[in-house]
């Protein structure tokens, strides 16, 4: 669900961008300006969702999705469903291994699959 959710913040931010960039050719407003940075950002973090799966990403893709929607008159719309499934269903590492330990589990893992090197 996380990659749908990536896939839908690309979706949201080229539907975005394709509403708000020809705005902001016509009139050059700050509001043009602001529409294209919302669009352009949930394209990227749509992005960052898919290559990384995360949880922060998807976060992070909630507030430029909300504005964007605003801004482009409501065309950005997938893009907040699809920071809210990365952010529910994205995956957040908070324990950080010691490295000690990391070092015996791959000895481990490996003297497993090759034998103890004999």
């Amino acid at each position: 669900m996380k990659n749908v959710g990536g896939i839908l913040g690309i979706l949201g931010g080229l539907l975005g961008g394709a509403d708000v960039i020809p705005y902001l050719a016509a009139h050059g407003s700050i509001l043009g300006i602001a529409g294209s940075a919302c669009a352009v950002s949930c394209f990227c973090l749509g992005i960052a969702v898919l290559l990384t799966g995360g949880r922060v990403a998807g976060l992070l893709m909630i507030l430029p999705a909300i504005a964007g929607t605003i801004l482009a008159f409501g065309l950005m719309t997938p893009a907040i469903l699809g920071a809210g499934l990365a952010s529910y269903h994205g995956r957040y590492s908070s324990t950080v291994e010691d490295p000690e330990a990391v070092s015996l589990r791959l000895e481990r893992e490996v003297q497993q699959r090759y034998g103890s090197g004999n």
